[in-house]
């Protein structure tokens, strides 16, 4: 008897200090997103912005802890022309997971903390806007359109490390990350530029 009750009392401490160990979050912001390539002349690349949501989990306390993180998050890049007003943008949506160190200093009312891990992602949908002048309309005109995708050139999967710093007051924090995919976007056989994703996020959120 002697022995249950000691197993009990074990096991309540345990999941006591789990679950005092364990918080989640919320969080999202903007997204800037481009796309690593090599410009032909003409044209000059650009940041596409976007949005970003997100839930993280936060297991453990004191100087480590480890941040899981299911993110959607659009990603993509924009070109613009260096005559005119036209330009290209493609926003890629994407389902990121993030499995992060992070690193906390500080008290509990005022915490800074830096975060490193690798990401894996999937390019779920798309979509692309144009502006350019349209002779027929003679005027300038937005175009936009749902992004088909190509079965043999697109790469739908990624994978990089991200890493960041914020601040926490609180409940509530501010982060600014950057992101860098090792995965070439677009797959030509011909082509040996490194079309790779990289962006950076600037997030508000709170973690309970």
């Amino acid at each position: 008897m002697k022995k249950v009750l000691s197993l009990i009392i074990i096991c309540t401490l345990f999941i006591g200090t789990a679950q005092s160990q364990l918080s989640v979050g919320f969080k999202g912001g903007l997204t800037m997103a481009n796309i690593s390539f090599d410009v032909p002349h003409g044209i000059s690349a650009d940041y596409a912005l976007g949005g970003h949501a997100a839930v993280f989990l936060k297991s453990g306390k004191g100087l480590f802890s480890f941040q899981p993180e299911f993110m959607y998050i659009q990603k993509g890049s924009r070109i613009n022309s260096t005559s005119d007003a036209t330009f290209s943008q493609l926003t890629m949506n994407y389902f990121d997971v993030p499995l992060l160190l992070r690193v906390t200093i500080g008290i509990k009312i005022v915490e800074v903390y830096i975060n490193l891990g690798p990401y894996g992602g999937y390019w779920f949908s798309g979509k692309t806007k144009n502006y350019f002048y349209d002779d027929t309309q003679g005027k300038w005109v937005t175009d936009k359109e749902t992004y088909d995708f190509d079965t043999d050139h697109d790469v739908r999967y990624d994978a990089g490390i991200v890493g960041g710093v914020g601040v926490k007051v609180l409940m509530f924090l501010f982060e600014v990350r950057y992101g860098h995919g090792f995965i070439d976007v677009f797959d030509y056989q011909d082509d040996n530029n490194k079309e790779q994703n990289r962006y950076f996020n600037f997030s508000l959120g709170i973690q309970i």
